[in-house]
């Protein structure tokens, strides 16, 4: 009897589960999962815990890669994070976010004033011309450079003149102007760009349309009773914003919110997360996966979890990796005469493969590791746990002596677990390797069984396994 790993599904019981009841340390694939790899630090380190980092492209089309901590700011280059900070100190930021804005990089923190970088010119960031007030968040809607928690006022949405990031005092004949949002939808946690602005407040979500003079935008509160405590959890990916807000996860298109973790892992996250505000969100367009770090419940200094969402096929797994920050990231290209400064001993010594995706220029995921350095999802296989939903042999108990676990790849280990009962706990054998034709081996006897597989050293895909069982004689 063959069963297929299907969808993740730990809010479900476990017997007779449409898919499986544990997906640790795997990648949500259409068919089965496939392996996840650890972080491969690529990167000297920032001199603080990393608190923002985006990537873009100059006029030229080049990559540019710039990053922030509680002091600095700074530009990658080549393999190195070098300090692109102004003169002057910055006061301690305990977050930077970031946006396009022209051929200018926007940086903007709640306890500095807004800075530029020029990618044609600067070498260092700038306070940005037309004092325009210290903000938490940053977005470019059509041609205005758009602010939100503003200053002292935590609800206002605040955009600069048009086409113009140095002017700021409101005017018709610019079109700069701010608008504070009426109503209980609470403080501001982001805000998403576009050729419309959508705004998070805590529990309210707004869209922000361009009408032109007198109003300049029009806003619009499309939900209410939904928004977001953690600012860093919003992800757009083409069209859709995905999002956590305090009853789970949701998916938002412009007009109305779907659930997408209901009944399914949202349960799960409120159990297992210890503190909402540090959820912190990236897509991974490669594998086509939204990733969500957040801190576990035993208070670690850094996230050290990662929830993960498959957008095209709807399936979830998670993950246990330790994260300062994670985002999207474009290599700069390197030429031969650039080399030496990733590999200052020759391609003979130095560790970082050629083919590693730290020099490749497509789109990637990258996280920034407990010692500050930026890294790939591409060091060694993290140990992978599924185990399979629980089955029910009709009305009598079965015996089962082996299973054949259809995976591709790695070192497998089994446990089998049995109960006769719903109202016991599940006991499980100790692990059981695999014989020379790929058989675990072990005869187990109860009316309800499961099977608990752990795979180290890599795999390319597990599907399913197939189960040798048969009725068990009466005693």
């Amino acid at each position: 009897m063959q069963v297929e790993l299907g969808d993740w599904l730990p809010e479900l019981p476990a017997l007779d589960n449409p898919g499986c009841v544990q997906a640790k340390n795997v990648i949500p694939r259409a068919v089965g999962f496939s392996e996840l790899d650890g972080m491969e630090s690529f990167s000297n380190a920032l001199s603080g815990a990393c608190l923002g980092s985006i990537w873009m492209t100059d006029a030229t089309g080049a990559a540019q890669n710039f990053a922030g901590d509680s002091t600095r700011l700074y530009k990658f280059t080549s393999s190195a994070w070098a300090n692109a900070a102004r003169t002057a100190t910055y006061a301690a930021a305990t977050s930077w976010n970031f946006e396009k804005f022209g051929n200018r990089c926007i940086a903007v923190s709640p306890t500095n004033a807004m800075q530029y970088y020029d990618m044609a010119s600067s070498t260092t960031f700038q306070n940005v011309g037309g004092s325009p007030p210290q903000a938490s968040y940053v977005a470019a809607v059509r041609d205005f450079l758009v602010i939100a928690s503003v200053a002292s006022y935590p609800y206002r949405v605040q955009w600069s003149g048009f086409n113009n990031s140095e002017l700021w005092t409101p005017s018709l004949a610019t079109q700069s102007d701010y608008q504070d949002l009426p109503g209980r939808g609470g403080n501001i946690r982001g805000i998403v760009p576009g050729e419309y602005g959508v705004v998070f407040q805590e529990s309210s979500i707004w869209r922000m349309d361009y009408t032109g003079p007198p109003t300049i935008f029009r806003f619009d509160e499309v939900e209410t009773g939904r928004g977001t405590p953690a600012s860093r959890s919003i992800v757009p990916v083409g069209n859709i914003v995905y999002y956590y807000d305090w009853a789970g996860f949701y998916a938002f298109n412009g007009q109305a919110s779907q659930p997408i973790g209901n009944e399914r892992v949202d349960a799960w996250f409120s159990r297992n997360c210890g503190d909402f505000t540090s959820i912190q969100g990236a897509v991974d367009r490669v594998n086509r996966i939204i990733m969500w770090a957040f801190k576990s419940r035993a208070a670690p200094t850094y996230n050290d979890r990662i929830l993960m969402y498959n957008y095209s096929i709807g399936k979830w797994s998670w993950g246990e990796v330790t994260t300062q920050f994670i985002a999207e990231r474009r290599a700069p290209q390197l030429t031969l005469d650039q080399l030496d400064t990733p590999l200052p001993g020759g391609i003979d010594s130095d560790s970082i493969p050629m083919d590693s995706q730290a020099f490749s220029s497509n789109l990637q995921i990258q996280a920034f590791d407990s010692l500050n350095r930026a890294a790939t999802f591409e060091g060694a296989p993290l140990t992978a746990v599924i185990e399979t939903k629980e089955l029910a042999f009709d009305e009598s108990r079965a015996d089962t002596n082996a299973i054949l676990p259809l995976i591709d790849g790695g070192t497998v280990t089994v446990r089998f677990a049995q109960r006769n009962t719903q109202a016991v706990t599940a006991s499980y054998s100790v692990s059981t390797g695999l014989n020379r034709v790929g058989e675990a081996c072990k005869v187990v006897t109860g009316r309800f069984q499961r099977f608990e597989i752990t795979i180290t050293g890599g795999f390319d895909r597990a599907r399913g396994i197939d189960i040798r069982t048969r009725k068990a004689g009466r005693r």
